[in-house]
C-alpha cells in the first residue's frame, strides 16, 4: 500500500486532447495548414493524364476557392464541407473520383466523422450520401443518357471508399477521445470527493481527539477551580484570597471556553465511541486488556500478548482463546505506566480498537493476536501490533478505509507512525509506533515501513456509487459507435457487391 496520491494530479491532459477546446491560435493553424496540403494535392493531380477534370486556370479559379469555403466551413458546418469536393468532382467530370479532389473529400469526410457525435454523425453521414447521389443524378439527366448500372457501380464504390470508410475512420477518433475524456472527468471528480472524504475524516478524528482532551482537561482544570475554591475560603489574608478568586474565576472561564471550542470541532453526525478511551492517567496495557477480554466474550478469536516482540517474524502469542499472553510486562509497574504521554495512551487504544473492528468485520472468524512491546527501551518507543490470519471465508463487503485516515492522523498527530498493509500468509496488520514521552515525538516522523513491507496506513482506492455506472455507460456509448462506425461501410460494401453481381458483372 503506498501513501494517499492524487489520481490524475500532475497529468498532461492535453497530450490525451481532453484539455477543452484548444486555442484560436491552433486551430487556425491547423486549418491553414489542411488547406496547404489541400491545394498542393490539388495541383500535383492536376499534372496526372486523363484524370484533371481541369487545367491548371480552372483549377485556380474553381477549385482552390471551393477548398477555401470547405475549410471555412468545416468546424461550423461539416456536412456541407464533406459535400463540396463531391459535387464539384461530379460536375466537372460526371464522376466522384478525380486526382484532384480526392483527398480532399477523404478529409472532409473524416472530419465529419471526427467532429459530429452519435445520431449527429449518422444523420451528417446520410445527407452528404443523399446530396452526392442527387447531384450524380442531376448530371445523368442533364447529360441526355440514362446512367448505366456500371455508372451507379462506380458512384456506389466511390461513396464507399471516399466517405463511408474516411467518415468511419474519423468516428473511431472521436469515440475514442470522447471515452478518454470521460474516463479523465470521471478521475477528476473522484479525487475531488477523495480529497473531501480524506478531509472529513480528518477533521473528524480531530475532533474526537479535542473532545479527549477536553475529557481530561476539563476534569484537571475543575480540580483546579476547586482547589482556588477552597484556598479562598480557608484563608485569612485578602490579597491571598483575592489571588485565589481571580484562579478559580480564570479556571472556570478557561474550562467554559475549552466546552465552546470542543463544541463547534465536534461533528454532530459522527456517533461517539462506544469505548471511551483511557484517561492521561489510565495504564494502557490494562485499558487495551479490558478491549481485548470484551472482544473475546464476544466470540471474536484474540489474544493479547504484553510482552517483548523482538525480530522481523510475526507476531506469535498463546493459542487463541488461552487468554493474554505471558512473559515479560511491559509496562510492570503503575509508575512507569503514569509516564507515558497521554496522546500516545489514548493513540494505542484506539489503535486496538480501530484494528480489532476491522478484523471483526473483513477476517470474520479469524484468529486476531494483539501485541504491545518497545521497539528498543533507550528509545522510548511503544510499538502497538495488531494482525489477523486469512479470513476463512471472502468479507462480505470492502470497507471505506476512512477509519485507518483517521488512525493515522491520530497517531501522526501523537507523534508516531502507523503503518499498514497485508501479510504474506493472506492476514493483515496493523503497527503503530507511538512515542512513550512527548520529548520523542520528533523521532517518530520518519516514514519506516513496517516489517511486513507495508507502507504508512492510506484510503483504499475505491471508485463506488456513480462512477462505475458513469464509466460503463462511456464504454457502452464507445461500443455503440464502433458498431455503426464497422457495419455502415461493410453493409454498404455487401450491397455494392450484391449489386455488381446482381447486374452482371459489368463494370
Amino acid at each position: 500500500m503506498s501513501r494517499v496520491r492524487s489520481p490524475v494530479s500532475g497529468t498532461p491532459r492535453g497530450a490525451f486532447g481532453v484539455s477543452g477546446r484548444r486555442p484560436w491560435v491552433v486551430r487556425l493553424a491547423v486549418d491553414v495548414a489542411l488547406l496547404g496540403m489541400l491545394i498542393a494535392f490539388a495541383l500535383v493531380g492536376g499534372e496526372l493524364e486523363g484524370s484533371a477534370p481541369w487545367t491548371r486556370t480552372e483549377l485556380v479559379t474553381i477549385a482552390v476557392p471551393m477548398l477555401v469555403v470547405a475549410v471555412l466551413l468545416a468546424r461550423r458546418w461539416p456536412v456541407v464541407a464533406a459535400g463540396l469536393p463531391g459535387a464539384l468532382s461530379l460536375i466537372a467530370s460526371g464522376n466522384l473520383f478525380t486526382s484532384q479532389l480526392v483527398v480532399a473529400q477523404f478529409a472532409f469526410a473524416f472530419l465529419l466523422g471526427r467532429r459530429t457525435d452519435g445520431r449527429r454523425a449518422l444523420l451528417g453521414l446520410g445527407a452528404v450520401v443523399a446530396g452526392l447521389l442527387a447531384v450524380f443524378a442531376l448530371v445523368i439527366v442533364t447529360g441526355g443518357a440514362p446512367g448505366t448500372a456500371d455508372d451507379w457501380f462506380e458512384m456506389l464504390t466511390g461513396l464507399l471508399l471516399q466517405v463511408l470508410i474516411p467518415w468511419a475512420a474519423g468516428q473511431y477518433v472521436y469515440q475514442h477521445g470522447e471515452l478518454v475524456r470521460a474516463g479523465w472527468e470521471l478521475a477528476e471528480r473522484l479525487e475531488r470527493e477523495q480529497n473531501r472524504a480524506v478531509g472529513q475524516a480528518r477533521l473528524r478524528e480531530r475532533a474526537r481527539i479535542a473532545s479527549d482532551m477536553h475529557d481530561s482537561l476539563g476534569h484537571d482544570l475543575s480540580l483546579v477551580a476547586v482547589q482556588a475554591g477552597a484556598l479562598e475560603a480557608i484563608t485569612t489574608d485578602p490579597d491571598q484570597r483575592a489571588a485565589s478568586a481571580r484562579l478559580r474565576e480564570s479556571a472556570a472561564a478557561v474550562t467554559e471556553r475549552l466546552h465552546e471550542v470542543v463544541t463547534m470541532l465536534r461533528d454532530d453526525t459522527e456517533p461517539a465511541p462506544r469505548d471511551a478511551p483511557p484517561g492521561p492517567a489510565a495504564n494502557p496495557v490494562e485499558a487495551i486488556a479490558a478491549l481485548v477480554d470484551r472482544a473475546a466474550a464476544s466470540g471474536m478469536r484474540v489474544t493479547l500478548d504484553s510482552g517483548r516482540v523482538p525480530g522481523p517474524e510475526p507476531v506469535s502469542g498463546p493459542e487463541p482463546g488461552a487468554g493474554h499472553g505471558s512473559g515479560q510486562e511491559l509496562l510492570p509497574d503503575p509508575e512507569g505506566a503514569r509516564e507515558i504521554a497521554p496522546d500516545t495512551a489514548r493513540a494505542a487504544h484506539r489503535v486496538v480498537q480501530e484494528a480489532l473492528t476491522n478484523a471483526a468485520k473483513h477476517a470474520p472468524g479469524a484468529a486476531v493476536r494483539v501485541a504491545l512491546a518497545h521497539e528498543d527501551p533507550a528509545d522510548g518507543f511503544l510499538v502497538v501490533t495488531v494482525t489477523n490470519d486469512a479470513p476463512p471465508r471472502p468479507p462480505s463487503g470492502s470497507g471505506t478505509g476512512y477509519g485507518l485516515i483517521g488512525l493515522d492522523e491520530r497517531v501522526r498527530l501523537a507523534g508516531g507512525v502507523l503503518t499498514t498493509g497485508p501479510m504474506p500468509d493472506g492476514g493483515f496488520a496493523v503497527t503503530a509506533r507511538l512515542p512513550l514521552h512527548r520529548g520523542d515525538a520528533h523521532s517518530a516522523d520518519a516514514e519506516t515501513p513496517d516489517r511486513y513491507g507495508a507502507a504508512p496506513a492510506v484510503l483504499p482506492a475505491r471508485q463506488e456509487g456513480t462512477a462505475h455506472t458513469e464509466l460503463a455507460a462511456a464504454r457502452a456509448r464507445l461500443r455503440r459507435g464502433m458498431l455503426v462506425t464497422f457495419w455502415t461501410p461493410t453493409l454498404a460494401g455487401i450491397a455494392l457487391i450484391a449489386a455488381y453481381l446482381l447486374g452482371g458483372g459489368r463494370l
